[in-house]
């Protein structure tokens, strides 16, 4: 934070301490000091802000920025409001945020720190902010958000719909523990398969006994607590019954991965044959050149082709083998992620696939360099059997002469 933001946020919060009016808009300060006006004639320009007001009564718009990443706000209250959210929610970590409070006392989050004791009443808000956003976008999650009633709606396939209300003005948040790991910890929970069902029962179960307007602040105080019940549901679930569907789902997936492999490797052996004949019957044919060099170049070139179509057949071989490597290994994260209890099983099964495609690859690797040398190893014949060739022509040339 700059030092001109810094300078301003003192005198700010020295004037708070006398009497001050605040109108939701702006904070009015009085009868400052000459030293203070002084300072304030040069600070606000240099932030980018108007001045308003003189010597004995001076408006701060607090709506609007000081300079391009200063953001100051009156107390609680007026950080929370839906236009001041508005104003940080896409930048909150790129900006400086100031909460001056009516007892003079002061909270600062500032550009890219991380969340602490001192900043939390900010970061606490942020990100009950997020936990609700969050929820509300998933629809696995919440079937019906009313926003004019302040409620979102999750089912229950024994239940029935249940009303979850919010606030958007929560002060409590600034006395509670930090919410940044159970946001992180709720996001990645469901990536797995099927969370979302078993979080859903256990939020029910968890909030059911508060008001409705009260149900969202409990579903987030004990958000931790409700994400390890959600899990341990959900492991006893795949322990107990989604093992042997998943057993059978991926048994169809390997025979699909090693019928890829046997096709990429029936494609590598076409050329391994290939090779060693399209060369051996390019050297006869150069052998059979007598007196004309350029054939020589005619039947060079034209290996020289079939080597680019080679290239590009063995080209479309690794595409392949690449895109098998990927659904193998996008699977068996999938598995990992979402079904963790039993990934241990599969663990072998995707370890023999992924060793066979670093051979399959191992193979097309040196094909591909083997293809390359037989190009050069023919030129090479090339230009000494075409000087052989022009040797004994002049042999011959001098002879009859």
């Amino acid at each position: 934070m700059d030092n001109n933001i810094k300078e301003l946020i003192d005198i700010l919060r020295g004037k708070i301490n006398e009497p001050h009016e605040w109108n939701g808009l702006d904070l009015i300060l009085t009868n400052f000091d000459d030293n203070a006006f002084g300072r304030l004639r040069i600070l606000l320009p240099a932030l980018q802000t108007a001045e308003n007001g003189d010597q004995d009564e001076m408006f701060f718009t607090l709506n609007r920025n000081f300079g391009t990443s200063n953001l100051v706000f009156y107390d609680q209250a007026h950080f929370q409001t839906e236009d001041s959210y508005t104003r940080y929610k896409d930048c909150w970590d790129d900006v400086n945020i100031i909460l001056l409070m009516p007892g003079g006392e002061m909270v600062i989050k500032e550009i890219n720190e991380a969340a602490s004791e001192k900043n939390l009443p900010i970061y606490n808000y942020i990100y009950y902010r997020k936990i609700l956003d969050f929820l509300v976008s998933k629809p696995e999650f919440s079937s019906l958000h009313l926003e004019t009633d302040l409620q979102f709606v999750i089912l229950s396939a024994e239940k029935g719909p249940y009303y979850i209300g919010y606030t958007l003005v929560e002060n409590r948040v600034a006395t509670e523990k930090s919410f940044v790991p159970e946001y992180e910890d709720l996001v990645k929970n469901f990536q797995k398969m099927e969370f979302a069902k078993f979080f859903i029962d256990i939020v029910i179960e968890g909030t059911h006994s508060a008001v409705i307007k009260e149900r969202f602040w409990k579903l987030v105080t004990n958000l931790s607590g409700l994400i390890s019940l959600a899990n341990r549901d959900l492991q006893i679930y795949l322990q107990k019954f989604a093992f042997e569907k998943i057993k059978s789902k991926f048994k169809e997936e390997k025979v699909k991965y090693f019928e890829s492999l046997e096709k990429n490797i029936e494609s590598l052996n076409k050329q391994v044959l290939a090779f060693p004949l399209t060369f051996a019957a390019s050297v006869f044919a150069g052998f059979q050149v007598k007196d004309s060099g350029w054939i020589l170049y005619i039947i060079f070139t034209s290996y020289a082709l079939y080597t680019i179509v080679a290239w590009k057949i063995l080209g479309l071989i690794r595409y392949n083998i690449k895109t098998t490597e990927q659904d193998v290994d996008g699977e068996s994260e999938r598995i990992k992620t979402t079904y963790q209890v039993v990934f241990s099983e599969f663990k072998g099964d995707f370890d023999k696939i992924k060793r066979k495609i670093q051979l399959v690859k191992q193979l097309h690797r040196w094909l591909h360099w083997i293809l390359g040398g037989l190009l050069v190893l023919f030129f090479a014949f090339t230009v000494a059997y075409n000087k052989q060739l022009n040797e004994a022509a002049i042999v011959v040339k001098k002879v009859r002469q």
